[in-house]
């Protein structure tokens, strides 16, 4: 199983811990898993179990530092890590739609022929600033959406993120939604 996500643990937020959380779950069942996620210069310590690896790709992460937008800028030695990741793999589980590593990883899991399936976990976040709100607008209706569209299945933690996973989909035979999701 192939896990993607932009942050790991050290960085803190609630989409790390859920993801490492579900990582060590599928883990402790057996699954050979494998996460890609983006390398900050934080260093980790965290131990993980054998069949559980975690490839942390360089990143620059001046949007978080500057803006307050968690959104890491990958290097490009993400694409041929992910080609030859998606290879091994039997199954993509991406963690947010607008991440450079998750977008990529379902755009090319589709060219695969592979099940990719998507969590949101925050939907919409609210900012003071209108210029931000305007731009994560912005990518919502574009990456988002063709995010949403790409994946086999989308889940939303609440019931406001799948509405707006719905409307993203934006047709009757387009992605199964549910809000439960456990580790």
């Amino acid at each position: 199983i192939l896990l993607l996500s932009s942050y790991l643990p050290p960085h803190p937020g609630g989409l790390e811990i859920v993801v490492e959380r579900e990582a060590r779950a599928l883990a402790r069942l057996g699954h050979h898993v494998r996460v890609i996620t983006s390398d900050i210069g934080s260093v980790s310590w965290l131990l993980y179990p054998e069949n559980l690896e975690v490839y942390r790709v360089p990143a620059w992460n001046i949007l978080e530092e500057r803006f307050d937008i968690p959104w890491p800028i990958f290097a490009p030695s993400l694409v041929p890590l992910l080609w030859r990741q998606l290879h091994w793999c039997d199954v993509v589980h991406v963690h947010g739609t607008l991440y450079m590593n998750t977008f990529l990883g379902l755009v090319l899991a589709r060219a695969l022929g592979k099940p990719a399936f998507l969590t949101e976990h925050a939907g919409i976040a609210q900012y003071a600033s209108r210029f931000k709100q305007a731009l994560q607008w912005l990518a919502m209706e574009t990456v988002g959406r063709a995010s949403v569209r790409l994946a086999r299945r989308s889940i939303g933690l609440n019931a406001r993120i799948v509405r707006l996973l719905r409307r993203l989909a934006g047709r009757a035979d387009g992605p199964r939604l549910t809000t439960t999701w456990a580790t």
